[in-house]
Order: C-alpha cells, then sequence, then structure tokens
C-alpha cells in the first residue's frame, strides 16, 4: 500500500500522539510496559489496533479528552473518513483504527 504524501502528516500525527499519551500515562510511563501496533488491509479499509499492555492500570475511562486526543478523532474522522475508537481495559488502553485505503492513497 502506498499512502499519498498529503495523508502522511495525519497519520504521524495519529501515532504521534497515541504514543505521547502512552509515555505520559500509559503503558510506556511504565518500565515493564509495551505497545503493539498492529495494521491489516481488510478490504477496502486499514485496520490499525493500538494495544497497551503492562502499563499504568486504568479503573475508568477519563472524564474529558484533551487537545491531542481531540486532534486524533478529528484526523480520523474527519480527514480520513474512518472510524476510532478506545477500549479502556484494566492492563491498558487499545485502540482500534479503521480508515478507507481509498483516501489514504489520495
Amino acid at each position: 500500500m502506498i499512502v499519498a504524501p498529503q495523508s502522511v502528516n495525519g497519520l504521524a500525527l495519529v501515532f504521534h500522539e497515541l504514543a505521547t499519551n502512552a509515555a505520559k500515562y500509559g503503558a510506556l510511563c511504565s518500565e515493564n510496559g509495551r505497545v503493539d501496533v498492529l495494521w491489516q488491509i481488510d478490504g477496502d479499509d486499514l485496520s490499525i489496533t493500538w494495544s497497551e499492555d503492562r502499563g499504568t492500570q486504568i479503573s475508568i475511562p477519563p472524564a474529558s479528552k484533551g487537545f491531542g486526543s481531540t486532534l486524533v478523532e478529528a484526523t480520523v474522522t474527519h480527514q480520513f473518513g474512518g472510524t476510532l475508537s478506545y477500549d479502556w481495559r484494566p492492563v491498558g488502553l487499545s485502540v482500534n483504527i479503521v480508515m478507507p485505503l481509498s483516501i489514504l492513497a489520495r
């Protein structure tokens, strides 16, 4: 899959924000924490799963979204026409992102 130059900045923003939040609040702020990033092409979509483990224990989702999380959501949904879902598991955050390949390749 070839990502169009105009899509690269948006994808970089998404990964940068997820990594920054993991380093500040999640798995990457723990010595034993880890992040797995899995991606697959599923028909006409790119599916990405960001999965944190062995980091900060999460009891409830945050009460509000920060500026970076708002940017990630806007980038995925508005710029790329995709979907974004969060799963606040006790062992760490899991984020699922699905975006149409046709938009990423434009």
